[in-house]
């Protein structure tokens, strides 16, 4: 897919598909992991302590700490909102994005390199991922530079990539563990392996960028050590005598990779390369045909430039797939080298048969997904009608601009699948999310409490699931453990809690008076009798903020 003067239609997708992105700061916290990490952050600006992760009032051993001190900073800088939780996040993919950039025009060109990271704006989940925000977007920020800088040191040794590298490397080990280096060590090592430069391995500057990360994670080691190793008698995991140190080092990566610690998963082999397909859509078919094609050239040395990134691609995709622990957001960290594998194989295809096969690919994936987004939206019925109109008629223009300015057959088979991405991200980020976040219950429940009892202490059960409500709540709650002899809420107090926790206590003999319902769903779940309009109402959960009005009833 070579140059030529309609490149600049392509300039202008990349400028919508950021501004797609960007509109995800604008939607509530998902209930999950994302409103978890919020109250967490929310919690060491609250108490001061910044060593220390605390979930529900409890000690909290599960991730390491760089996202967290991140956005505790945001929020001693800016204030607690869910605008200012994604905002750090987003900043860290921008950084993804730059440096997507920089490595594929460093071992490519500058074609390849926009290419690249149009691919990468337009992958499904890098939207999703811009709404429901967890740690990828700050792996994706820290590991990709982390590899830039290697490649530039495995090419000649600067301290200044030395030394940056050896930073976003280690804090790519404070976000997830050092499994993410996966990628860099895969990079360098398949390019030793296939260029025959065995002599690199025993250069002393990849000693030296070892000894730099260990000595750039020590926060972290420090932070664990001081939560869990200096406290032996604290309980984790249902056992006493948990060293935080060792959890970082072992349990937390080789116990997940071979399902034998505290935390566990129940995966199977193939899941990610059916996961790949949707969420790497509209890329996805075409990511795997890209992927055979650079590993039978780099076989026969045929149109070879390097290893680099198929070698972070490829170990980390394996490691993923054999591992029991798998979730669909895992595969993110990965988009920014394989955006850089596809786009160099499409700037090398030049046989016209291919080529058609590939519109003929790409044309099903848009006819599919396009039918699929309008049976949605009627089913769904987010309402806002006027604004689903707007999205057709613009998405609509852009098509008709693809096909008068654009006339080779494979850059407007590119841009049109660009334009799907950008049609299903505004509609995702315009119709879909804003409707689907209003079935939060927590969030719902926040701001009345905020609006009509700004002053009281609300008290929930520890069993409930209520981090949106805990995040948007402008008052510190207080947790109870609703099945033990620890106090209950004092007569009066309002408490937020599940139906079946309030039939429990009035099975205990307390009664209380309902103030407000709240329907919600665990939307993260998303199953059809939901995303029927019609069928909705039926499968709604509720929950209750009530008023204790009187303790063991006779």
């Amino acid at each position: 897919m070579h140059p030529d003067k309609t490149f600049h239609m392509q300039r202008y997708l990349m400028g919508i598909l950021i501004l797609v992105n960007v509109l995800g700061l604008f939607n509530p916290l998902f209930l999950g992991d994302s409103a978890l990490y919020a109250c967490i952050a929310k919690e060491m600006v609250r108490s001061g302590n910044w060593l220390e992760l605390f979930v529900k009032g409890l000690d909290w051993l599960d991730k390491p700490h760089f996202p967290f001190w991140v956005n505790a900073f945001f929020f001693k800088l800016f204030g607690i909102s869910t605008f200012v939780y994604k905002l750090p996040a987003f900043l860290f993919f921008s950084l993804s994005v730059v440096y997507t950039w920089k490595l594929a025009r460093k071992l490519y060109n500058r074609d390849v390199a926009e290419l690249s990271i149009i691919i990468l704006l337009s992958a499904i989940h890098i939207i999703i991922s811009n709404n429901d925000v967890r740690a990828e977007p700050y792996l994706m920020g820290t590991l990709i530079p982390a590899t830039y800088f290697f490649v530039n040191l495995y090419h000649k040794y600067t301290l200044h990539d030395l030394l940056l590298g050896s930073f976003f490397a280690a804090c790519a080990v404070m976000t997830k563990g050092y499994f993410v280096l996966i990628p860099i060590v895969g990079a360098i090592g398949l390019q030793v392996i296939g260029k025959n430069e065995w002599k690199q391995l025993w250069q002393w500057k990849w000693l030296a960028a070892t000894a730099l990360t260990g000595i750039f994670i020590l926060p972290e080691l420090y932070a664990v050590y001081v939560q869990f190793d200096l406290h032996p008698e604290k309980v984790v995991f249902g056992q006493t005598e948990v060293s935080g140190i060792k959890f970082v080092l072992w349990d937390s990566q080789f116990g997940r990779f071979f399902n034998n610690g505290p935390i566990r998963g129940n995966g199977e082999p193939s899941f990610f390369i059916h996961t790949l397909l949707w969420a790497y859509a509209p890329w996805g078919f075409l990511a795997f045909a890209a992927l055979y094609a650079t590993v039978r050239n780099r076989i026969k040395k045929q149109a070879f430039t390097e290893w680099f990134t198929l070698g972070a691609f490829a170990p980390m995709f394996v490691v993923f797939s054999v591992s029991k622990f798998q979730l669909p957001h895992y595969t993110n960290i990965l988009f920014p080298f394989l955006s850089i594998v596809l786009a160099a194989y499409l700037h090398t295809i030049k046989d016209a048969r291919t080529v058609h096969r590939i519109r003929w690919v790409q044309y099903s994936q848009i006819f599919v997904f396009t039918v699929v987004l309008v049976v949605l939206y009627f089913f769904f019925q987010p309402g806002r009608t006027w604004v689903f109109a707007l999205i057709i008629a613009f998405t609509g223009i852009l098509k008709l601009l693809i096909f008068k300015r654009t006339k080779p057959l494979l850059k407007q088979t590119v841009q049109l699948s660009v334009l799907l991405a950008i049609f299903g991200g505004l509609y995702l980020n315009l119709l879909f999310y804003p409707k689907l976040l209003t079935y939060q219950a927590g969030e719902n429940a926040a701001r009345f409490v905020n609006k009509n009892y700004p002053n009281e202490t609300v008290f929930v059960p520890r069993e409930t699931n209520s981090y949106p409500f805990e995040f948007a709540l402008i008052k510190p709650l207080v947790r109870f453990n609703l099945k033990d002899k620890t106090p209950l809420p004092p007569t009066g107090s309002l408490v937020y809690a599940y139906k079946d926790h309030l039939s429990y206590l009035l099975q205990q003999g307390h009664s209380f008076e309902v103030i407000s319902q709240f329907d919600g769903y665990h939307i993260t779940k998303l199953k059809g009798d939901f995303i029927h309009a019609k069928t909705r109402e039926s499968t709604l959960g509720q929950m209750y903020l009530v008023r204790f009005t009187l303790h063991n009833k006779p």
